[in-house]
């Protein structure tokens, strides 16, 4: 506890950036959500060129927590069905890359290098960059875990840019999947963002949750277990 608060006295940049991308999504969501059920038609009949547009600027939004990746898979899914997962994946993967090097920009290895300095806390590190990909993997396959936030979390730790992007794309797709198939299944784009009330929804999401907290459940402790092997 007390190296944690060490290191929040001496780097409040990244405290700072990490709480305003938790509270983002928060003050943007009612207005993405207003605006997009408002201009419903003409979302739905945007030209090829403009769903490009679209995708283009998601990549920013989501990258800077303006809006959840789910919101935008579940209005892609309902305005242009399961062809929108291509535009998804690419503008997941852009965005994520563009959080890995912000992250890597306000941290400057600050944290890195906090851990370096405590031979308990520079184990650590090395333990979690070894179990790296099954860390990603289950951090993105859960739908409760802010994406911006888990971009600027590992770029920190300094994991292995190849792992992060590899495994966040695939940790992203079953998420993905199942939002654009809601939004695709939805009459209306109201419907597509209340679609989570669909009881098999809840019990997918409920599942991949679990799935995620039992996963980094394990890994955590062996982790742990091994610090001062």
């Amino acid at each position: 506890m007390f190296f944690l608060l060490k290191y929040l006295q001496e780097n409040k940049k990244s405290v700072f950036l990490i709480v305003l991308l938790a509270l983002l999504p928060l003050l943007t969501s009612s207005f993405f959500i207003f605006y997009s059920t408002q201009n419903e038609i003409f979302l739905r009949n945007l030209a090829t060129y403009q769903k490009i547009i679209f995708f283009l600027i998601s990549i920013f939004t989501m990258a800077f927590a303006l809006t959840p990746t789910t919101l935008i898979a579940l209005m892609s899914g309902f305005l242009w069905g399961f062809e929108a997962i291509f535009g998804l994946i690419i503008s997941y993967g852009m965005a994520a890359i563009v959080g890995y090097f912000l992250g890597e920009k306000i941290d400057n290895g600050h944290l890195k290098d906090f851990f370096s300095k405590n031979e308990k806390l520079n184990l650590l590190q090395s333990k979690i960059e070894e179990k790296s990909i099954i860390i990603i993997f289950l951090m993105r396959i859960s739908p409760v875990l802010p994406f911006a936030i888990t971009n600027i979390f590992l770029a920190m730790l300094k994991i292995k840019f190849s792992k992060f992007l590899i495994m966040s794309i695939l940790g992203m797709l079953p998420r993905t999947t199942l939002a654009v198939w809601l939004g695709a299944q939805s009459s209306t784009l109201k419907a597509a963002y209340q679609s989570g009330n669909l009881g098999i929804s809840q019990l997918v999401v409920v599942g991949l949750v679990l799935f995620s907290i039992v996963g980094l459940g394990i890994v955590g402790k062996q982790v742990l277990s091994t610090r001062y092997s």
